[in-house]
């Protein structure tokens, strides 16, 4: 991505839920942008990341790219 001009995310929003004690979903909505200012099409983003808590704390054990129109569903 570096290649392509990438210098940051910015995120737009972050939610999320739980599932169960130990299992979690979070959203994430954000835009790409380069280092000459513009913005890595499409601008709006959305990925959903799968959570699990472990004995040291919550990792992310999954990820996926959604579109950007989409809203994540929970319970």
């Amino acid at each position: 991505m570096r290649a392509q001009g990438y210098l940051k995310s910015e995120m737009a929003s972050i939610t999320g839920c739980a599932l169960g004690d130990d299992i979690g979903r979070v959203e994430l909505r954000y835009t790409r942008w380069k280092t000459d200012g513009t913005f890595m099409p499409p601008k709006d983003r959305a990925s959903v990341y799968e959570l699990k808590r472990f004995a040291d704390g919550w990792r992310a054990i999954g990820i996926r790219g959604v579109a950007a129109d989409a809203k994540m569903e929970c319970p």
